[in-house]
């Protein structure tokens, strides 16, 4: 597993400012689209592309609504591919069956957090923390929009209660090196050498 930078720790107010610009930025997208689609398709649209921008978020390494500490890209540019197709078949699936928008949202939600998990976890107990808080985000979100009928509010409640997963402590395991110059497997690497070339004199 490849290690992912993340020696900035995210200030609270910073992540703050990701939330609020993620709200503003859905609310555009939701007022261009609802002039040319239904008001259900474009929150299924919102749905979709802030999905697809935390997910790359996480795979750009960013450090501003993810876990404090070190996180961990599995499998590299295969765990991203993966991670994709992964998202891209369930928005495809999504719309055949078209089912209503709480099947969306909750669709989207748990693969995100299972991405997130996968990248930035390597204990359950941190992993059922962050479910925890993100539930709750989804929580408040749904009663904010009940109360208001506001999108931005609903939304400002979600990425700005969700955030809180920046306190929880990421994977500080230390990334394993596959180097010669690494004293663990130094021996190891001249072994190897070694016997390669009277292979190679053998034959």
């Amino acid at each position: 597993m490849k290690r992912m930078s993340a020696t900035t720790k995210p200030a609270f107010w910073h992540v703050t400012i990701v939330a609020l610009g993620l709200s503003l930025f859905s609310v555009v997208v939701f007022s261009i689209a609802a002039t040319f689609l239904s008001l259900e398709l474009s929150a299924r649209t919102v749905l979709v592309l802030l999905s697809l921008i935390y997910l790359l978020l996480i795979f750009n390494h960013q450090t501003l609504l993810l876990p404090r500490g070190d996180c961990y890209q599995t499998g590299g540019s295969a765990g991203k591919l993966v991670s994709l197709l992964g998202w891209a078949l369930l928005v495809l699936l999504l719309s055949l069956v078209n089912p209503n928008i709480n099947v969306w949202l909750a669709s989207l939600f748990v693969l995100v957090w299972l991405v997130r998990c996968l990248y930035c976890y390597h204990r359950l107990w941190i992993a059922l923390l962050d479910l925890l808080v993100s539930g709750l985000a989804l929580l408040l979100a749904v009663a904010t929009a009940l109360h208001t009928q506001s999108l931005f509010l609903s939304l400002w409640s979600f990425f700005l209660t969700q955030s809180l997963v920046v306190f929880l402590p990421g994977s500080n395991r230390q990334a394993p090196h596959f180097s010669c110059n690494s004293e663990s497997f130094d021996g190891a690497c001249q072994a190897a050498e070694s016997a390669l070339r009277r292979l190679i004199k053998g034959g």
